[in-house]
């Protein structure tokens, strides 16, 4: 799959080449969306802005607004909710009716962090727009509101349904043959899994959706995978393993500028410093291992403040973590000779 997309950009690359006016807003359109489906969102946001300005200059109100919509979506996954509420507005103000506009822009608004939005609300449009996509055919479509459907029950803990949206979308993906969806789904329901305790089955899943994240050169997916596997063997007290994935978790975070992702991979470290040196029994005095925990704690924590209301259950969670381990700290019961 990542070879025909591969394919695709060059095509498109070659006939926007060829200068032709009438159809260059068009195809740069396409190829932020190809540069976007590869990752690569710097790229995909300067040839959008591109497509968006031959788009005004002609008065294309549709062109207009979808490019807006997807300059949005970048900036989301860029980590910068604000641009992307901003981005959301000015596409609204196009005024573009058309029904599957909508509804992709109702599930684009769902995923966007926003104080006005309930959270009940957003599961009611992805269900809606779910519906919609099922009644038109658009089985891909489908699949994505159903993941992200999953996603959002994940984040309040509840683990039975998001299990049931997240293997709904996986057998939708799979018929579609979408690897990048499949190997998504395979992440969050390895997720699921951990968070019930079934390891074994958490960790045969997180490999397959590793398997395919491979396959298809998506960075920030296996980043993602490898902190579940990383987060697998915390749960397993296999301290010194868990350290060494994790790390390359950060790596693969890295290459790509995943802030969510870095924040997490930050704040487990932190956890896996923290309890491995509480359990070794090192001293306070010495290589300060708990300073160290201390010191990746707070980078996650600038990480999720930066990310604003995405994070902020997360932030919330170190927050707390940080009190509980600087009273530990603070207990002279608790320090080892």
């Amino acid at each position: 799959m990542r070879s025909q997309v591969s394919e695709a950009q060059r095509v498109i690359e070659s006939a926007i080449a060829l200068q032709e006016p009438a159809t260059e807003c068009d195809l740069l359109f396409v190829l932020g969306r190809i540069l976007m489906a590869r990752g690569s969102l710097e790229q995909a946001e300067i040839i959008l802005s591109r497509a968006l300005s031959l788009y005004e200059a002609t008065d294309n109100t549709p062109g207009q607004a979808y490019n807006l919509l997807f300059l949005a979506h970048v900036a989301f996954l860029h980590g910068d909710p604000k641009s992307a509420r901003d981005l959301m507005s000015q596409a609204s103000s196009r005024k573009y009716q058309h029904k599957i506009f909508q509804v992709e822009s109702m599930v684009l608004r769902a995923q966007i962090p926003d104080p006005t939005i309930k959270p009940r609300e957003r599961a009611e449009w992805l269900e809606m727009a779910s519906t919609f996509f099922s009644k038109i055919g658009g089985v891909l479509e489908q699949a994505h509101c159903l993941h992200f459907h999953g996603v959002y029950h994940l984040s309040l803990s509840e683990l039975t349904l998001a299990m049931e949206k997240l293997e709904h979308a996986l057998k939708l993906h799979v018929e579609v043959g979408n690897i990048q969806g499949q190997a998504d789904d395979l992440n969050k329901i390895a997720e699921v899994l951990l968070l019930k305790g079934s390891l074994t089955q958490s960790t045969v899943c997180i490999s397959k959706a590793l398997v395919l994240h491979t396959q298809i050169e998506d960075f920030t997916g296996q980043g993602n995978d490898i902190y579940i596997q990383s987060a697998i063997l915390l749960a397993k007290d296999q301290f010194v393993d868990a350290d060494a994935t994790i790390r390359t978790a950060i790596k693969l975070h890295e290459i790509v500028k995943s802030k969510y992702g870095l924040a997490r991979d930050f704040s487990i470290l932190s956890t896996i410093v923290w309890l491995q040196s509480r359990v070794a029994g090192r001293k306070v005095t010495g290589s300060h291992p708990e300073q160290d925990a201390f010191t990746w704690l707070s980078k996650a924590m600038r990480l999720f403040a930066e990310l604003e209301l995405e994070a902020s259950r997360e932030y919330g969670g170190c927050e707390e973590r940080r009190n509980i381990m600087q009273k530990d700290l603070d207990n002279p019961a608790t320090q080892q000779c």
